[in-house]
């Protein structure tokens, strides 16, 4: 596993996720653990193998979930692939801490964000807690993207 440090992820986002029957979400504004704001889009989803386990060098560890993070890198704009998609795995075992960023080779550098986060349904949260809401794309939105890097 990466030598990154672990960070925090609220239990409840993943009792949502898990909640979503193993749909992707767009996480909205609070719902997005607190350190990836202003990053670029945020997804999540659960795992479908619950008991997964991968070793990070000091046990094996359960990986509950996964954390999509699509971000503008303008570096990468003279490769025609400004878009770079970062991963971050999920997992529990005392505390529920994401591990990341991993840059998979094939799906990293991207020339925009697939046209799926379109049709992804939405989490939000308020003070009330987490609240599904509608599909990404029926409710009214400032992208956190230039929209001309989103597909479709």
């Amino acid at each position: 596993m990466s030598a990154n440090k672990p960070k925090p992820v609220d239990p409840e986002l993943i009792r949502k996720l898990k909640a979503a029957d193993g749909l992707t979400l767009l996480l909205e504004g609070e719902a997005a653990p607190g350190w990836l704001n202003g990053l670029g889009i945020v997804c999540g989803s659960a795992a479908f193998v619950e008991r997964r386990e991968i070793l990070d060098g000091r046990g094996p560890i359960q990986v509950v979930g996964g954390i999509d993070v699509f971000r503008y890198d303008p570096d990468d704009l003279k490769f025609g692939k400004p878009v770079n998609k970062d991963h971050y795995l999920v997992t529990s075992g005392n505390t529920v801490q994401a591990y990341g960023p991993f840059k998979r080779e094939n799906d990293h550098w991207l020339p925009k964000v697939p046209s799926y986060i379109r049709l992804v349904p939405v989490l939000e949260r308020s003070g009330g807690g987490y609240v599904f809401m509608s599909y990404a794309n029926n409710i009214w939105r400032e992208w956190p993207l230039p929209e001309s890097l989103i597909e479709g």
